[in-house]
Formats: C-alpha cells, sequence, structure tokens
C-alpha cells in the first residue's frame, strides 16, 4: 500500500530533504516587471514531473 501526497505537501518535504528550489518553471522578469515573461523548465521540472507522476514513490 503507497502513501499518498499532495503536490505542494510532496514539495515541501523535497524542498526540506534535498534544499530543491521552490520553483519548476523560471518566468523571465525581473523585480520591476520587465522581461519577456516567457516561462521556461528549470533543470528540476522533469524530476518533479515524475516524482508526482509515480506518487512519491519515485524521488
Amino acid at each position: 500500500m503507497g502513501w499518498k501526497i499532495d503536490p505542494i505537501g510532496l514539495r515541501t518535504v523535497c524542498n526540506q530533504l534535498y534544499g530543491l528550489p521552490k520553483a519548476s518553471i523560471y518566468v523571465d522578469r525581473d523585480s520591476n516587471g520587465k522581461g519577456s515573461n516567457k516561462r521556461y523548465k528549470k533543470t528540476n521540472f522533469s524530476w518533479y514531473q515524475n516524482v508526482i507522476a509515480t506518487n512519491g514513490e519515485q524521488l
């Protein structure tokens, strides 16, 4: 029997255990709101996507 955890809870646990960044998407925008506003996948995007898809069984 596997355990169930919501994506926010999983992110919190992973951040605490592994010190992962808080976002998997980078938005091209500076603190003044200037930029292209394009979104780019960060390097941890596919890892986090896989963790969610496997319900945390593959960390």
